[in-house]
């Protein structure tokens, strides 16, 4: 399950994502 981190940026979201 993943759950986005808003220290990190849209970006950074979208790799945390993919993996």
């Amino acid at each position: 399950s993943y759950e986005p981190d808003p220290n990190l940026s849209p970006k950074d979201q979208v790799i945390q994502e993919l993996k």
